[in-house]
């Protein structure tokens, strides 16, 4: 991609994930872009997957889920089906927010939110029960200092600032 394309993009990517809200006139005037040329960035980049819809964030603390967990999970058979058949019975679980595969002794980790403690010893209670599941370690959040879903964008993209 050419620089200055880049750099467009970025503009429009980064006023987009401040306010999804904008209008494209409004990201035009903000970034110095004509409203058309923002209007085929941002399909483009609905349609090449960097844009994944535009949902309203939900503040899981007004919904009542103070708790914040995450499971680590060993299944006793990793093969493709079982693997995809034990992820599939745990995408069904409630609150389940995040489900990673993982190296190490544990396969699988997931983030779960739970209204008390109570429904947090339920909850590892129910999944130690479950037929491909051979064991469980669980942490639970004391607080949560940072959670976002911003993504840098830009010259910090690699994850680290430059020296330089």
């Amino acid at each position: 991609m050419r620089k200055g394309k880049e750099s467009d993009r970025n503009k429009i990517l980064s006023l987009i994930q401040e306010n999804n809200q904008r209008k494209n006139s409004t990201i035009a005037d903000l970034a110095g872009i004509s409203e058309p040329h923002v209007g085929r960035i941002i399909r483009a980049t609905h349609l090449d997957g960097t844009i994944i819809g535009d949902k309203s964030i939900i503040n899981p603390l007004k919904m009542g889920l103070f708790s914040v967990g995450y499971v680590l999970i060993k299944v006793l058979d990793f093969k493709e089906t079982p693997r995809k058949i034990t992820v599939e019975h745990i995408r069904s679980w409630p609150n389940v927010q995040e489900i990673h595969y993982t190296n190490g002794e544990y396969d699988i980790l997931v983030k779960v939110r739970f209204s008390r403690e109570s429904s947090r010893i339920n909850f590892l209670d129910y999944i130690t029960n479950q037929g491909n599941i051979s064991s469980t370690q669980s942490i639970s959040l004391i607080e949560t200092v940072l959670e976002t879903l911003d993504v840098s964008i830009g010259e910090y993209s690699d994850g680290a600032p430059s020296d330089t």
